[in-house]
Order: C-alpha cells, then sequence, then structure tokens
C-alpha cells in the first residue's frame, strides 16, 4: 500500500496517510509535475487514463504523481519520469505550486527536462504526444475543461 506523507499548510509534515485516506479526508499533501521538452522546445503532454479515478482523460504535462512518504520532491520527480515515461534524468526544479481545490488539496514543485531519448509510456496514459506551446495555448482557448486545473496553472505561469 502507499503512503504519502500529510503536511500543513506551511508544507511541514504533520503525519502519513494512505493514497485513499488522503483522497477520502482531502487531506494536504504533495506531488510532483515535470514538463519534458525536446529539441524543438515542444512540450510532451499526456491525456490521462479513461480508468483514473481523478481527472480521467484530462490533458497535463508530461509526467506527474505523489510524493511517496519519507521521500524529496526531487527524488519523486526523478521516480514519476522513470516510471511513467521510462527517462533516465536529472529534472531542474521550476517552482512551487499550490493547489487547494474541493477535490485535493497539494503542494505540487515543477520541473522541467530537455531530452530526445525515446519515450515509452505506461498503461496510466490513454495517449501522449509532443505539442507546440502554440497549438497548447489553442487548445487551452477553445476548451480549458479538457485540461488538469493544476496543469492550467503551472503551465500559465511556466510561459507567462
Amino acid at each position: 500500500m502507499e503512503y504519502f506523507d500529510v503536511v500543513n499548510e506551511n508544507d511541514e509534515v504533520i503525519g502519513k496517510a494512505s493514497r485513499d485516506e488522503v483522497h477520502q479526508k482531502k487531506l494536504i499533501h504533495r506531488a510532483v509535475t515535470i514538463f519534458v521538452f525536446n529539441s524543438k522546445n515542444q512540450l510532451f503532454m499526456i491525456q490521462r487514463s479513461r480508468n483514473k479515478k481523478l481527472n480521467p482523460l484530462k490533458w497535463q504535462g508530461s509526467a506527474s504523481g505523489y510524493v511517496e512518504s519519507g521521500e524529496s520532491y526531487e527524488l519523486s520527480a526523478k521516480r514519476e519520469l522513470k516510471e511513467e515515461l521510462n527517462i533516465n534524468a536529472e529534472p531542474k526544479f521550476e517552482f512551487d505550486v499550490k493547489t487547494f481545490s474541493d477535490e485535493q488539496k497539494e503542494f505540487f514543485k515543477l520541473f522541467s527536462v530537455k531530452t530526445n531519448d525515446p519515450i515509452t509510456v505506461n498503461d496510466e496514459i490513454e495517449q501522449s504526444k509532443f505539442m507546440s506551446i502554440d497549438d497548447i495555448k489553442v487548445m487551452i482557448e477553445n476548451n480549458s475543461s479538457q485540461f488538469r486545473d493544476a496543469f492550467l496553472m503551472m503551465f500559465n505561469r511556466y510561459f507567462s
């Protein structure tokens, strides 16, 4: 069973809980997102699996996941890159994002990676592709509801 650190409003660890407990009780926890860029400065986008409990079929950045109990944000970002995209790389920290909604309460750290290595996605992903930043902006303008809210916050901040 997976356990996550439960944190307070200052991102300080105050306990630990299972994935289900974190979601059911809407406890504050930690997560990472990694934007993967290629040499053309295109962003690798993924559409979440239809089988995901939260945000099924929503588009988001290249890789993301929860920080496991006792794990650092940096180690989590590296692990998620390997698990979701089969990329071995050192992600570069970009900035923090706090996303507190009715659905979840998370502290995110955004990381980025540039690579031209082949990407192999796992079964948590419905579809994936490299996209130009302009094409993503058009998709957002046409229908922002097809994206995760946390992704929109990070994308807008990163490209502002």
